[in-house]
């Protein structure tokens, strides 16, 4: 384990002081891990040796706030879509994912010229149980792995790969991995590795002898269960392990859990997988490696699985972190190296009736408060303050709100209307109709500086505004020298112009990206300096 911290420590320096291509991206997913049962997050008891994510965490950065899904194929299905179940047909088990949804493997290579190679290594569980080239419709470049929700025996499981379907007879943790070294060490591209583990699910198998500690208490189905968690973590160390150190240093690592723990194992928490209290929801995210300049570090950040896809994204786009996002999808690349930039301001989960799990609800949360609704014949609804009440004990709508519960109610309950029905106006991202980020279109007036005053007021003047396809500087002092500088949203300049003795100035935008703009205008004469704000439609 120490040499792997020091490896991974060496990366993330040498990520930071090399210009690198597009980075490579390795996604890891644990199956039905939630927090609670995650060494570093402090609210289970009875947890599991796992050296090897303790050494990403010590080279990285922990997200204590990530909300999944509360079961795993909708969680697969807003990771690989940035979208979530109500917009991406999948809101719980089981789904089956339309290819009209543009999904990150389709999304890495569009924006990056087909850069990107793609494999998924493990469970599916978005389609039809003998539909075998359904991963490679969706822009998987190579498949192997499982279709259903997991494997009825880890030591003789149904495979899939090169579209079609043979008895596996390998503990699946291991021939997973072993497939990933093997792929990963035949590429020559940036490339995304989608590791899929079905461990911890269901069954409960003791893995193979030496890749995990003796002396686990609890439960036998919980002694198991955390054999199963410490294997797949051995697992991560062999991965990482056979990485070369040069490929390992251009590549961000992401483990993330799909849901909560099962409800006969979960710790700490009164409800477990399957529901939308924080049992259900409240999931592991460690990344570390390429660009993640922060180690060691916890952010507390609300963060939506969905994120993920824009953030990977961001990664070999930076335009993305101009928009916001995409979809329902923050980036939150900002948090990897401590830089300011948009949060969530709301968090949203769902989960629809289907297979076993028949609370058809949804639910929202803000800094505080935590709002379920239910779409029941009573409507059920309850409210928490998860600063007082994390583990969601009092439900106050039980008692008589006070005027600030209320209010803050109403608001969760605006948000949540307009995320199920439309696009959010607080989100963060340029999506819908708007014309920037939470502005225009649906969600109202941007209110922009205007100027139609000029010919009285100043010497020059921008427009149009909102632009297209051009800017324009009109200037009334004919042989005024000037200077214009066109800054993001972000701070950062994106277009320099100078131009002396010219009453009109044009500037092309084509290639702007939509969102707010500031347009610094000098006047090199007397170094007069005017800013305007301008919106790109």
């Amino acid at each position: 384990m120490k040499q792997l911290l020091l490896i991974l420590l060496l990366c993330s320096l040498f990520g930071i002081i090399q210009a690198q291509d597009n980075p490579n991206i390795l996604l890891i997913i644990a199956d039905d891990m939630g927090a609670d049962v995650t060494p570093g997050y402090g609210i289970g008891r009875n947890l599991p040796t796992t050296p090897n994510l303790d050494a990403l965490r010590a080279s990285g950065v922990t997200f204590t706030n990530v909300w999944a899904t509360p079961v795993c194929a909708a969680t697969r299905a807003t990771i690989m879509t940035g979208k979530y179940g109500v917009n991406n047909g999948v809101p719980t088990v089981p789904g089956e994912l339309s290819t009209d949804h543009k999904t990150i493997f389709t999304q890495l290579k569009e924006q990056t010229n087909n850069d990107y190679v793609t494999c998924l290594v493990g469970k599916w569980h978005l389609g039809k149980s003998n539909d075998y080239d359904h991963p490679n419709e969706h822009g998987v470049d190579e498949f192997m792995g499982v279709l259903k929700s997991g494997v009825a025996d880890y030591y003789s499981w149904k495979k899939v790969e090169n579209q079609q379907q043979e008895t596996c007879n390998e503990y699946a943790t291991t021939y997973f991995t072993d497939y990933a070294i093997n792929w990963i060490n035949k590429q020559e591209k940036p490339w995304l590795m989608w590791l899929a583990h079905v461990t911890p699910h269901t069954p409960y198998q003791m893995p193979p002898e030496g890749t995990y500690s003796e002396g686990h208490t609890g439960s036998a189905a919980m002694k198991t269960y955390l054999s199963m968690i410490e294997n797949m973590d051995y697992e991560i160390g062999r991965l990482l392990e056979n990485i070369p150190d040069e490929v390992l240093a251009n590549t961000v690592v992401i483990f993330v859990g799909d849901n909560g723990t099962p409800p006969n194992l979960v710790e700490g928490y009164n409800q477990g997988k399957g529901s939308l209290y924080n049992g259900g929801v409240h999931v592991p995210m460690i990344i570390s490696g390429k660009g993640v300049t922060l180690q060691n570090k916890e952010v507390d950040e609300q963060i939506n699985v969905c994120d993920l896809f824009a953030t990977m994204a961001h990664f070999s786009d930076e335009s993305i972190g101009e928009k916001g996002g995409l979809y329902n999808s923050l980036s939150f690349k900002h948090l990897l190296s401590g830089d300011e930039g948009t949060v969530r301001k709301y968090n949203y989960m769902e989960l629809g009736v289907k297979d076993g799990f028949p609370d058809d609800a949804y639910t929202i949360r803000d800094s505080q408060f935590k709002m379920i609704q239910y779409l029941d014949n009573a409507k059920t609804q309850e409210l928490y303050d998860l600063i007082d009440d994390p583990y969601e004990t009092k439900n106050l709508l039980e008692g008589t709100l006070t005027s600030t519960q209320q209010a803050r109610l109403s608001m969760l309950e605006e948000e949540v209307n307009r995320i199920r029905t439309g696009w959010s106006c607080n989100d963060g991202i340029l999506n819908g109709d708007e014309i920037s980020i939470d502005c225009g279109g649906d969600c109202g007036d941007c209110n922009v500086t205007s100027i139609p005053d000029f010919l009285t007021s100043e010497a020059y003047a921008v427009f149009p505004n909102p632009f297209e396809d051009q800017l324009n500087l009109s200037s009334l002092e004919v042989n005024a020298e000037v200077t214009i500088k066109v800054y993001n949203s972000s701070g950062q300049k994106v277009d320099e112009v100078q131009q002396t003795s010219a009453s009109n100035i044009i500037i092309d935008t084509k290639n702007y990206q939509p969102g707010i703009y500031y347009a610094a205008v000098h006047t090199i004469e007397n170094q007069s300096k005017k800013v305007f704000k301008l919106i790109k439609k």
